[in-house]
């Protein structure tokens, strides 16, 4: 496997209008996440260097250049707290949102917004897929178009028809099912189907397993871990749930609460993981996960402790700092803008 993901310049982040186009120094929170992007794509690339050149940047840092990584990778675990930027982090790598500089991140050479290219051997799912927007009656909607199985982008199925079969019978989808009286289990069923019919080289999935139950979970899993053995595919996957997970990644990423890099390599380098295994936990990822994010949880609390006893004082940091929420335009602004002058 050759370099999948190579990040360049992130010190910007932001869409082509709009508040997305704001500096880097008055978005903190992605800033961070563009530093994470780099660091993470270490695991699927060759050779990546992280380097936050905007000197603006409240989170302007160095980190040295990672080691090469042996192109034998075949899956990664992404996993983090609520809101710590894991569903962001794929969103930018699937093309979802546009980076600045506007070469900041390229998927397999190419520009990983704009090369429509990649959408022949770059695979994307979340859990949005079949929602829409019904006025009066709400956000997430589900599609309740009267249609089979076999309709839906039937061109496609018919260019794999191998493959087709396969992911039928692995999920479980009778063909003729109507889109408006699935489950949503099976309606996510459906959406893993009509995402894996082609062939890829790079599958990002943010938490799309949370519907199944746990036999076609499993199925699934066992697939995807024979595509990137056989084919040398590269699997990104998100999720909370480690259920039968402890012998699937081969890579593991944890990103912390800020955005950031909390760990990151091959699963058998982690020390406690093994310790773990050792012992005969029947789930050591899911105990390192929960070590990890109570350990950021006790952290918060600590610092909320802090702020309450220096009370006043906090109070002004956190005007000082203002411009580092809020995406610029957080309150108290002013008050940095007039403080700096003095």
């Amino acid at each position: 496997m050759t370099q999948y993901v190579t990040p360049l310049l992130p010190p910007t982040f932001g869409g082509e209008s709009g508040q997305d186009s704001s500096p880097c120094s008055r978005r903190r929170c992605r800033s961070a996440c563009i530093n994470a992007i780099t660091q993470l794509v270490c695991v699927v690339t060759v050779v990546c260097v992280l380097c936050c050149v905007c000197p603006t940047c409240p989170v302007n840092t160095h980190i040295p250049p990672f080691p090469p990584t042996p192109p034998n990778l075949h899956s990664c675990l992404l996993i983090g707290a609520n809101g710590a930027g894991k569903s962001t982090l794929l969103r930018i790598l699937g093309g979802r949102h546009l980076t600045k500089p506007d070469e900041a991140v390229t998927v397999l050479g190419m520009h990983a917004f704009r090369d429509t290219k990649l959408n022949l051997i770059r695979a994307y799912m979340d859990t949005d897929w079949g929602m829409r927007t019904v006025a009066f009656a709400g956000y997430g909607v589900p599609l309740q178009a009267d249609i089979p199985v076999t309709g839906m982008m039937s061109k496609l199925q018919s260019q794999h028809p191998e493959r087709r079969n396969e992911l039928l019978e692995l999920l479980g989808i009778d063909p003729e099912w109507r889109m408006n009286r699935v489950s949503d289990g099976q309606r996510r069923r459906v959406q893993l189907f009509l995402g894996l019919v082609r062939p890829f080289d790079i599958l990002l999935l943010d938490e799309v397993t949370v519907s199944l139950d746990v036999v076609v979970r499993q199925d699934l899993l066992r697939w995807l871990r024979k595509e990137t053995e056989e084919r040398g595919a590269t699997v990104l996957y998100a999720t909370h749930i480690f259920d039968g997970l402890d012998d699937w990644p081969s890579h593991l990423h944890f990103m912390t609460n800020q955005g950031k890099t909390g760990w990151q390599g091959k699963l058998e380098e982690l020390d406690h993981y093994q310790e773990l295994r050792k012992a005969g936990d029947p789930g050591p990822l899911l105990r390192i996960a929960e070590k990890w994010l109570r350990t950021e949880i006790e952290e918060q609390k600590r610092q909320r402790k802090q702020e309450k006893e220096l009370g006043a004082q906090a109070h002004d940091d956190k005007l000082a700092r203002s411009t580092l929420s809020g995406g610029g335009y957080a309150a108290g602004r002013m008050y940095d803008v007039f403080h700096e002058m003095k």
